[in-house]
């Protein structure tokens, strides 16, 4: 998978968005708090949409999907939204031909973009909301995360090679 993604046409790039949405949706459904683990399923879609250009993934989807979320778990306004931005931020300027170069370098780059992400949120929270919070909470979000990590690019992979056969059949 050495190749950077491009999406043509809005047709593709709604498509592409929906199923995003969906798959952020599945990341709130309220069974991750009875088993006590979360995926970071915008953190995923945040690293392959950056690393591997996929053009949907813009400023206003970042602040809207921080600001949806900071509302359901009720965080201050620009918690998450500000996270993403600035993780997005330091992405962009990555030498993304390391990153692009096997799925296990990524996966490995992955896990460094994780736990960065994931001490950023731990001091946010501890400068805005409150007490600090022990990193071991978040010990098995990032393990599951970190595991559904080749699925998700196998997946991103499968449906940017659909969406480029339907748009060969189907020109817009």
């Amino acid at each position: 998978m050495n190749q950077t993604f491009n999406f043509p046409s809005l047709i593709q790039r709604t498509q592409f968005a929906a199923v995003a949405c969906t798959l952020v949706g599945f990341e709130l459904l309220s069974f991750w708090a009875d088993i006590g683990v979360r995926p970071f399923i915008v953190l995923l879609l945040l690293y392959s949409c950056v690393v591997y250009s996929l053009p949907f993934l813009g400023v206003g989807w970042l602040i809207g999907m921080g600001v949806f979320q900071e509302s359901i778990f009720d965080y201050p306004l620009g918690f998450l939204s500000l996270q993403y931005l600035f993780l997005q931020t330091i992405l962009m300027y990555q030498d993304k031909t390391r990153l692009l170069l096997s799925i296990l370098a990524s996966w490995f780059y992955f896990g460094i973009f994780l736990t960065g992400a994931c001490i950023l949120r731990l001091a946010c929270w501890s400068f805005l909301i409150g007490p600090p919070i022990a990193w071991q909470r978040f010990l098995p979000d990032f393990l599951l995360t970190i595991s559904l990590y080749p699925l998700f690019i196998g997946g991103l992979s499968w449906l940017y090679q659909r969406l480029l056969s339907n748009s060969s059949k189907n020109p817009s």
